[in-house]
């Protein structure tokens, strides 16, 4: 793992800016050699990479979580011959990928990406800007053996330029205008004119080649919904902490409620599900009867409706596209009474619930 940079391209039209990433070179450039620190504790190992004029890693590992936590802290970036600077955190593995590597789609499905691979028949002139892809969640790498896999907290550009190297765009200082609309160089100065610090997290892990994904979208769904922790002043003393959760009990592994919420027609509630597991071969669907599911209230009858719950899903028709090649989608079928649910590898589904509140 290492901070490396870009230098961003200046001309007389589509420079590095805002909406363009175009390096004025295929050659990244490697951070100043970084200052090594270690801490170890009873529960955790650390390590810092302190970057001088760029920022700072920390890698951290704990008893409780496998993988390892990167928190990087890059800024403010300096302005050295007046040239636009792009950082990245890079990593190096061992695993053959040879010109695949793989990116979540908003967060869900994973795409696979291939180098170069847009069209043959194509002249690469940007070969690095070509082969970035937007990360929402996650990128890994793959082998016949192995998987590296890195989850992000935020929204990034990701690559893989060779077999076995991954990219994470973290911090971008332009000093030119790419000319597409906003009218200024990307060159926000902040507070004190010396230029942002922006701080995020990677979280990184080597998994065996099967059956991998529910591990992946767990840790990225951990990572989305981390505990926001509030504190105030009071006079009040809580005796008990409790707990409260509107589940009954905890829903199957491969399950994740998406979304609980009031319908605005009517008494009834709006149920989003998602069956987070992507892997084909467990290609046996999620069933669960919902009926007694939640905490306050019974589920006594569920209609299915389109992801926007606007609209029965019995009364929806899709349009159908001609296509060059066959893709398998499951039967248009709708849940429309009863409480018992299915839901295929990587399928989102919403429902109308009437229900009767708990006494």
């Amino acid at each position: 793992i290492n901070f490396k940079y870009y230098h961003g391209y200046r001309g007389r039209r589509s420079n590095s800016g805002a909406y363009i990433f175009r390096p004025d070179t295929p050659k990244s450039f490697d951070a100043p050699k970084p200052r090594v620190s270690m801490l170890n504790g009873p529960f955790s190992k650390e390590i810092s990479l302190d970057y001088a004029d760029v920022g700072t890693l920390t890698l951290r590992i704990n008893a409780v979580e496998p993988g390892v936590e990167v928190t990087w802290v890059v800024g403010p970036i300096p302005i050295i011959k007046k040239k636009s600077r792009e950082v990245i955190i890079s990593y190096e593995t061992d695993v053959n990928s040879q010109k695949e590597f793989f990116t979540d789609s908003q967060a869900r499905q994973t795409l696979k990406r291939v180098r170069d691979g847009k069209n043959p028949h194509d002249k690469i002139t940007e070969p690095v800007a070509s082969n970035y892809y937007p990360v929402n969640s996650h990128i890994y790498l793959a082998d016949r053996s192995k998987v590296f896999a890195v989850v992000n907290d935020r929204a990034e550009g990701g690559s893989s330029l060779k077999s076995g190297q991954m990219e994470l765009m973290v911090h971008r200082r332009c000093l030119n205008d790419d000319g597409y609309g906003v009218g200024e160089a990307l060159n926000e100065t902040g507070a004190d004119k010396k230029g942002l610090i922006v701080t995020g997290k990677h979280y990184f892990n080597v998994l065996k080649n099967h059956n991998f994904s529910r591990a992946l979208r767990m840790k990225g769904l951990q990572v989305f919904n981390v505990p926001v922790l509030n504190f105030w002043m009071s006079k009040v003393t809580i005796k008990n902490n409790k707990e409260k959760s509107f589940l009954k009990r905890s829903l199957p592994s491969n399950l994740h409620l998406l979304s609980l919420e009031d319908s605005l027609v009517d008494d009834s509630k709006i149920i989003r599900l998602e069956n987070i597991n992507e892997d084909k071969d467990e290609s046996s669907p999620m069933k669960i009867d919902l009926k007694n599911a939640f905490s306050s209230f019974n589920v006594l009858n569920l209609v299915e409706l389109t992801l926007g719950a606007n609209q029965y899903k019995s009364q929806h028709s899709r349009l159908k596209w001609n296509t060059h090649e066959f893709m398998a989608h499951p039967p248009n079928e709708s849940v429309v009474g009863g409480t018992k649910i299915s839901l295929e590898p990587g399928q989102i589904k919403t429902f109308k619930a009437s229900i009767r509140y708990a006494h």
